[in-house]
């Protein structure tokens, strides 16, 4: 019988891996609502041959002006519709005996599929903690309650995970399901015109990238999203006002994360602001020759890059629960 394919994914480093990982990827249907997978690059997935099936993010929406609300309503509702026909007719349109379903498994839609065969694909560094640690931080957000499982690959129902290695397995349940590969070899493996379709796809722009670097743009702040949790906008642009304080301006690309929504234009008017919202992976991949990485601690920079060109900051991160960034 042939294997039909589902991919339910929540960001666009989910989905590079998927890529990477299988061959043929556009012979997959691609399921997903409200997550960080922009509308822009499912479209391209469309031009390419991919069959879709997804739902915007609703907070996405801004809420200014009366019609933004109705906007917000309304996508409220589609929303409700399109997980009502996903759980309703899913076995009509993917065969619980004949679809593995690869991707995350703490994606709203993900909890209709877990009798299925379900790989998980890594999504972060949550694969790599403990499952005490991750039911202890559900807990603390509210999230479990959603769930009947642990997610990240924990539960029993789901019997592969894979992994990059970029950080070391400390769970055990991990260890017996983990099947680790390497990105660079997956990327190698591809041939240049899957190349290019992925970087379409994800909007990256190798030509921009050479210019940057023959222009002495190569050092690289990531930024995280800390002012939607720990902290405000200006104690967030105030921590990386002091990071960079005594790096060369005029050489700083500053990719903002996918959630950062602060304007850095007005605040480093000197540095590039890179607002393409694709995977940082792709720049290791396309061996961009950046000379130093700088961040908090994103995850975009474990087990890739040597260590000589990471800069990283986790003082700040106890800086920022404590609100003395400007003291």
């Amino acid at each position: 019988m042939k294997e039909n394919r589902l991919a339910i994914l929540t960001t666009q480093y989910s989905l590079l891996l998927y890529m990477l990982i299988v061959e043929s990827w556009k012979k997959t249907h691609f399921v997903w609502l409200n997550t960080r997978i922009e509308a822009n690059i499912t479209n391209r997935m469309k031009l390419c041959g991919a069959d879709c099936m997804h739902g915007n993010r609703i907070d996405a929406i801004k809420i200014k002006t009366s019609k933004q609300f109705i906007m917000r309503a309304c996508a409220k509702v589609l929303r409700l519709f399109f997980t009502a026909y996903v759980r309703v007719f899913k076995e009509w349109l993917f065969p619980i005996n004949s679809t593995h379903v690869y991707g995350v498994d703490h994606a709203s839609l993900a909890k209709y599929f877990y009798k299925y065969s379900f790989t998980v694909i890594e999504d972060g560094c949550a694969n790599y903690e403990s499952e005490e640690k991750i039911i202890g931080h559900l807990k603390r957000i509210n999230f479990k309650s959603q769930m009947n499982i642990v997610p990240f690959g924990f539960s029993d129902v789901i019997k592969e995970v894979y992994l990059t290695g970029r950080k070391e397995i400390i769970d055990d349940k991990i260890k017996q399901k983990a099947k680790i590969f390497n990105i660079k070899q997956c990327w190698n493996a591809k041939t240049n015109a899957e190349k290019k379709e992925i970087l379409f796809i994800f909007g990256f722009d190798m030509d921009k990238m050479n210019n940057l670097m023959k222009s002495g743009h190569d050092i690289f702040l990531i930024t995280q999203n800390f002012s939607d949790s720990i902290c405000t906008d200006e104690d967030q642009i105030e921590m990386y006002r002091q990071i960079i304080e005594d790096v060369d301006m005029s050489r700083i690309v500053i990719k903002p994360h996918p959630n950062d929504k602060i304007e850095y234009e007005k605040y480093f008017p000197q540095c590039v602001i890179l607002r393409e919202n694709f995977p940082f992976e792709l720049v290791y991949l396309t061996d961009v020759p950046i000379s130093k990485i700088i961040t908090v601690n994103s995850t975009s920079i474990y087990g890739l890059w040597p260590d000589n060109i990471i800069e990283k900051h986790e003082e700040y991160i106890h800086v920022l629960k404590e609100g003395v960034v400007n003291e």
